[in-house]
């Protein structure tokens, strides 16, 4: 039986970030249609939004017993919040590159190799379920090297991100594009966080964690939104109105 901390984190928390990222994400097809960077940033929120729908289906599941479909279930679901990444790393590189370096054909083999990076949470064996000590609910587990492996792929991940945001930011050089990317990546950290979090808490297996990190998942709402805002166009100039995202 689901406690309301499970509760919470299935059908309100999950629930309403599939919302907004799914609104984010055709509002910015919408306003800003021809820009390839608002593009990825909208692959992004429904990529995010596909996975955590996985997430409300296999923690349902969970209500009416059927185990073996939680686990795939869940594998599904982290593997997407891994994948998922690849689109904020492309966003950053186009801002470096350009999108005549950064064509469609070197997106492709980018996000297929990390496609293939983000896979091991398949077969990894010591993926499995646990149960709760106070309302026996059932949890994933995760024995250490799946730990190590999906922290290094996050670490490594935003190592990356940071020493090519350290070469953008000198792109942009009125206050107000420098303010939404700042805005932005702040916004990575705060993704980088919850899902670094959830491997930790799955391997410390711990109610009091577990319960603590559940209510900080809130953080993804303005994570979001954070994101959407740094990237939308507007009267003032965007973070994806760089000389180079309309070369």
């Amino acid at each position: 039986m689901a406690n309301t901390t499970t509760v919470f984190l299935v059908y309100i928390v999950y629930g309403g970030i599939i919302t907004l990222f799914s609104i984010n994400g055709t509002k910015l097809l919408i306003r800003d249609k021809s820009s390839r960077l608002a593009q990825i940033i909208a692959t992004f929120f429904y990529t995010s939004a596909i996975g955590l729908t996985g997430t409300l289906i296999y923690r349902t599941l969970e209500f009416i017993g059927s185990t073996n479909i939680y686990i795939i279930g869940h594998k599904f679901a982290v593997f997407m919040n891994c994948f998922t990444l690849i689109f904020l790393l492309i966003f950053n590189l186009i801002i470096l590159k350009g999108n005549a370096i950064i064509n469609d054909k070197k997106k492709g083999i980018l996000i297929a190799i990390w496609a293939v990076i983000s896979s091991p949470i398949f077969y990894l064996p010591k993926v499995y379920l646990g149960y709760r000590n106070d309302d026996k609910s059932i949890v994933p587990q995760y024995d250490l090297p799946v730990t190590i492996y999906g922290l290094c792929l996050i670490g490594i991940w935003y190592v990356i991100i940071i020493i090519i945001t350290i070469q953008n930011f000198k792109k942009f050089t009125d206050s107000a594009s420098r303010k939404k990317y700042i805005m932005f990546n702040i916004a990575l950290f705060m993704l980088c966080l919850i899902l670094a979090g959830n491997y930790i808490q799955n391997y410390l297996h711990q109610d009091t964690f577990r319960n603590i990190f559940t209510y900080m998942g809130v953080i993804i709402f303005p994570a979001g939104l954070m994101l959407y805002r740094a990237v939308r166009k507007e009267k003032t100039e965007s973070i994806t109105e760089t000389k180079n995202d309309k070369q």
